[in-house]
């Protein structure tokens, strides 16, 4: 089924979002069932780095940064383990275990939803299912995915012993790090996060 789309000025215009995303409208296919879905291209960086390098470390503070700056941004969390995100035995899993497409929750402090990964066939890559709710964020932060193709960072610590994944993929702008670093690439101080911050405004703003 080919994409039907509407004009962009048709669209209901959020805050800025058209400044920072590609917006419009285009198909879903669930099953044998088509939708009509708002997609939105999220403006993500990818932080990469080994393990215990300190990804999470790193994305935590620059989240706190950017809040503390009145900025809205998002994250994402990828994985390549096989993690059941849901907990067996409670009623939104039974909906999934009973063939449920799609499974959303509803809390009065957060609401989430779980999507079977071969949804995301359909759509040029996984980042697009999820793009709508992150359409009034300014930046979007995903720890981890070294093999997408949209730009990254990688935090680097010399004293783990091991070599920038830098050297071995593509896509990475600049690595984070206070050691002397075996790469050509630009280096930022990980000991200053408001710098990173900078860097990162200046190139995704």
């Amino acid at each position: 089924m080919e994409p039907s789309l509407l004009p962009q000025d048709s669209l209901p215009v959020a805050s800025g979002a058209f400044a920072r995303f590609g917006v419009r409208w285009t198909a879903l296919e669930i099953g044998d069932r088509h939708y009509q879905t708002l997609w939105v291209k999220m403006k993500r960086l990818h932080i990469i780095g080994r393990k215990n390098h300190g990804k999470t470390t790193l994305v935590v503070e620059l989240l706190q940064e950017f809040a503390a700056r009145g900025l809205r941004v998002g994250s994402i969390k990828h994985t390549h383990h096989d993690h059941q995100l849901d907990v067996p035995g409670k009623d939104s899993h039974r909906h999934q275990q009973a063939g449920a497409a799609v499974v959303g929750v509803l809390s009065r402090s957060m609401s989430a939803l779980f999507i079977p990964t071969q949804l995301g066939s359909a759509a040029p890559d996984r980042y697009e299912v999820l793009a709508p709710a992150y359409q009034h964020c300014d930046l979007v932060l995903v720890e981890g995915d070294v093999e997408t193709s949209s730009p990254k960072i990688e935090v680097w610590r010399a004293a783990q012993g091991s070599e920038p994944i830098a050297s071995e993929v593509q896509g990475v702008m600049a690595v984070v790090t206070d050691d002397e670093c075996p790469t050509e690439l630009p280096t930022l101080p990980r000991s200053d996060v408001a710098a990173v911050a900078d860097w990162i405004l200046n190139h995704f703003a």
